[in-house]
């Protein structure tokens, strides 16, 4: 249930197509916390949803500005490069 309320919250991916999704793993990370003086512990459960071409997500929440499609050197080019603007989660 978290995970089609996840879905629609974050993306409007609506409860039909989200409810598709598959477990694919677990993601779990240390890092230092925002007073700089202690650490913050995190687990981000991850999940597989092949989408239709023509669907487009659309921020829903406020968490998420916006989505862009990119290619794998892209994805890549854009973390390594000095412009580079991602969650640093």
């Amino acid at each position: 249930d978290n995970v089609i309320r996840e879905c629609w919250e974050e993306a409007r991916v609506p409860k039909e197509l989200a409810s598709k999704a598959s477990p694919a793993g677990v993601v779990s990370y240390v890092q230092e916390d925002e007073t700089g003086w202690g650490i913050k512990r995190d687990v981000l459960f991850c999940y597989e949803l092949m989408l239709p071409e023509d669907f487009e997500p659309t921020a829903g929440d406020g968490e998420v500005e916006s989505f862009q499609l990119m290619g794998l050197d892209e994805v890549v080019a854009s973390l390594v490069s000095e412009e580079a603007n991602w969650k640093p989660n």
